[in-house]
């Protein structure tokens, strides 16, 4: 079984290179239909160090993407690969991909063999561990 993700990054000024990952966004192939998880960090703490933060608006962009990746389907195109692939799916029905605060990574693909929950799990605890 193949599985991609892709880390959501904060990105307060494109001129700095202050990141930090505050979602991220995976994606299942089965044989009985893909499906995509979406997981997210407390990024309410991003407060303590932007004083000037918009939490609100930022709670609004994280509800946003979280319901159009429920609304969505992720669609394998034949002869593109997986991780291009996904970030279509990603382009075209997540968020747009421009100069905001808020940008997907470019997808990684893993091989696992454990569960959906489990890969999700264990992955996001990793990669969105930042304050």
């Amino acid at each position: 079984m193949k599985t991609v993700y892709s880390i959501l990054q904060f990105r307060r000024s494109l001129l700095k290179d202050e990141i930090f990952n505050i979602g991220i966004a995976f994606g299942f192939v089965h044989e009985n239909g893909n499906k995509v998880l979406f997981r997210s960090t407390d990024y309410s703490k991003l407060k303590n160090i932007y004083s000037q933060l918009n939490e609100q608006m930022l709670a609004i962009y994280m509800n946003s993407i979280q319901k159009r990746i429920e609304e969505s389907e992720f669609h394998l195109h034949k002869d593109i690969p997986l991780d291009k692939n996904f970030r279509l799916y990603l382009r075209k029905n997540v968020l747009l991909e421009d100069s905001t605060t808020l940008q997907f990574t470019t997808p990684k693909i893993i091989t696992n063999l454990e569960d959906d929950n489990v890969i999700a799990e264990k992955y996001s605890k990793e990669l969105l561990s930042f304050l």
